[in-house]
């Protein structure tokens, strides 16, 4: 997947994540909606990155979209430390691994 692709789909699910939030502040719960849309998303970028199932995820919400992010925080099977603080380097690491086990 493209860079600016990948790019544009997290920052619309940040975007929209950050809605939801100062919607609950206002008293409206849009968290527990039963067409969940951030699933559609998720379910693409496993498909495209089938090595990683569960790394964009906890980019998103353990890390926040990168926000949370420290040293340490994220290392590869091999033991290897990546900066997953932004969508760039998250990428970078997606592309790397798959491209390591030859789908790419």
């Amino acid at each position: 997947m493209k860079l600016a692709k990948f790019k544009e789909i997290l920052e619309s699910m940040k975007a929209r994540v950050e809605w939801e939030q100062k919607a609950y502040e206002l008293g409206i719960d849009l968290f527990n909606t039963p067409n969940d849309p951030y699933k559609w998303a998720i379910e693409l970028f496993n498909e495209i990155y089938p090595h990683s199932v569960g790394d964009i995820e906890y980019f998103c919400w353990e890390l926040d979209f990168g926000s949370r992010y420290f040293d340490g925080c994220f290392v590869d099977e091999d033991g290897r430390e990546w900066n997953i603080g932004s969508i760039e380097n998250l990428w970078l690491y997606l592309e790397s691994r798959e491209r390591k086990v030859g789908k790419i």
